[in-house]
Parts: structure tokens; C-alpha cells; sequence
């Protein structure tokens, strides 16, 4: 009896939440860009290596930016009643600081690490190189709730043997 009126009371107050009126637009890119490692002598490749080499190890390595929860900025707006509606409530009623999460996207930084970590294990390639993204919900509270993007790069760590760097 216990278990049902749980559920119920759940399920009212799920019911009694107000859908969101708008789902924002959403465009992500990732690039990399490999000249600074290959002007190391460095190569990033999903190919095989065709020339002999010494095998260093596999790497996996996951990428999720800092989130921080921040109050959203006044001018955030082109419509100049919105902004004025966010500073002031609807009838000039006070308003609860309205906040958003904000974070940069760095793979260059990832990419940087990646690198770094290969040449710490002796390797001057990473072969068979595979890059997945995907948004992953981390924080789900109703009103602030948080997607990320999230980047893993894996592969084959080798050190090449004969190869011109």
C-alpha cells in the first residue's frame, strides 16, 4: 500500500512540472589539427603503419570540459523586453537570479595530452587511431540539468623504426 502511494505521489508531481516551451539549438564541431605534432616528427594516423616499427602499447584516453554553474548574463538577449523581463519579473515582480552552465571545449588541449602521454612512453606514432563524441547527461536536476560533450581517442602506440622525422 506503501509502495503505491509513492508511486502515485511521483508520479502527481512529475505530471505537475511544466514542459519546457523551447529546446535551444544545438551545433557542435570537433577538429583536430595534427601540424604541430607532425612538425615534431610525430604521426596521427586511423591507417595501419606500412613500415617496420616497435610496438609501445594501447592508449584510451576520455575528454570532458569543466562545467561551472554561473548566473546567466543580462544581455544575453536581441530582444530588449526579454532582457528587461530577466532583470526585472514579469510586472516588475523581483526575479530569482537566473542561472546557466558554461564551460569551453578544448580538444587541442586533449590532443595535447594524448601526445605527451605517447612520448612519455616512448612512442612517435599513434596508429589505428579512432575518435568517438557523444553528449553525456551528467547532471540531471530539473533546473539546471547539464549535457556535456565527451571525446575518446584511442589507438595503437608505436615507435617507427627507420622513419624520417
Amino acid at each position: 500500500m506503501k509502495s503505491r502511494v509513492l508511486f502515485i505521489s511521483v508520479l502527481f508531481v512529475i505530471s505537475c512540472t511544466e514542459p519546457p516551451h523551447v529546446v535551444p539549438q544545438y551545433t557542435t564541431f570537433t577538429g583536430f589539427d595534427f601540424t604541430p605534432y607532425s612538425e615534431q616528427g610525430f604521426l596521427f594516423t586511423p591507417d595501419k603503419y606500412g613500415g617496420d616499427y616497435e610496438s609501445i602499447g594501447i592508449i584510451t584516453m576520455t575528454y570532458r570540459p569543466r562545467a561551472q554553474l554561473l548566473p546567466q548574463e543580462e544581455n544575453k538577449t536581441d530582444n530588449p523586453e526579454l532582457a528587461i523581463i530577466r532583470k526585472t519579473g514579469v510586472g516588475g515582480a523581483p526575479v530569482q537570479p537566473v542561472e546557466e552552465w558554461r564551460y569551453k571545449n578544448s580538444p587541442e588541449d586533449f590532443l595535447k595530452q594524448i601526445y605527451e602521454t605517447c612520448n612519455l612512453m616512448g612512442a612517435d606514432a599513434l596508429t589505428q587511431m579512432n575518435i568517438t563524441s557523444m553528449q553525456v547527461p551528467v547532471i540531471m536536476d530539473l533546473n539546471h540539468p547539464l549535457t556535456l560533450p565527451e571525446t575518446t581517442i584511442s589507438g595503437y602506440a608505436i615507435k617507427r623504426i627507420g622513419a624520417f622525422k
